[in-house]
């Protein structure tokens, strides 16, 4: 290969790197827009994500709602830290998935603001519940968007954070038994989720493809373009040519 379609080609795949990139800036600021216009305006016309279900939302609510940054942790060691740290771990490290996820409705919690409002006096009686269930909400969002069913079970969050606000039992029965069932619940939820496509379209058409939660979803992997051979590797490549041809006792004469 001559020298100047080295450089045709090398100009070729800065072109294409440069062009995704572009691409990809525009898709982040129109789902940023979406999901902001969805956060700050509950009175829209938007329909409510958690209640209505993923069927009355737009294809392009969809996608920007499917996209999220979760990242998985072993069961076994979320439970153990439970009973460790006296439920201040299991605290920290679940509302943290409130940063994690896509914003869908005007009041989803931020991290900061699901761990705080835990400890105001008597306005806790509701926000534990509230944030348990909000929190299961968002989670099961995300199977729902890609075909799934829904991986936490909310009767169980909702007893769980019931019973923790209940005196004499809160010990016994929420710390010692319900809390770990649901830590475990959500741990497992979360790490099918993040083994799962994390890209709203790749998402769609992974669960299209495989149909149910009982087959595993591989993630999925889109061919980058930095991945295609570059003006080193071709003239890499040409010169392992010319030494194969020089060696064989084959060559044809010109």
């Amino acid at each position: 290969m001559f020298r100047t379609d080295r450089d045709a080609l090398a100009q070729e795949v800065e072109d294409l790197r440069r062009e995704r990139a572009q691409l990809q800036n525009q898709n982040e600021a129109m789902r940023a827009d979406l999901l902001s216009r969805r956060a700050t305006s509950p009175s829209s016309g938007s329909v409510n994500a958690y209640k209505a279900g993923v069927a009355h939302l737009t294809p392009g609510e969809r996608v920007a709602l499917a996209e999220h940054r979760v990242a998985a942790f072993p069961v076994w060691a979320a439970v153990v830290l439970h009973f460790v740290t006296f439920g201040i771990f299991s605290l920290v490290h679940f509302c943290q998935l409130h940063d994690q996820l896509p914003k869908a409705e005007h009041d989803d919690p931020s991290a900061g603001k699901a761990i705080g409002f835990t400890f105001i006096p008597y306005f806790n009686f509701y926000w534990v519940v509230f944030n348990t269930l909000r929190l299961t909400d968002r989670i099961n969002l995300q199977f729902r968007l890609r075909g799934l069913p829904d991986a936490v079970p909310r009767g169980l969050m909702l007893m769980t954070a019931v019973t923790s606000l209940i005196p004499y039992l809160n010990v016994p029965l929420a710390f010692f038994l319900m809390w770990p069932i649901a830590v475990a619940s959500l741990q497992r939820a979360v790490n099918t989720l993040a083994a799962l496509p994390q890209e709203g379209a790749a998402a769609e058409a992974a669960a299209d493809a495989w149909g149910s939660a009982s087959a595993p979803v591989p993630p999925l992997r889109v061919p980058r373009v930095q991945d295609l051979p570059g003006p080193a590797d071709v003239v890499e490549q040409d010169a392992e040519v010319e030494a194969d041809e020089a060696a064989s006792p084959h060559r044809a004469v010109r």
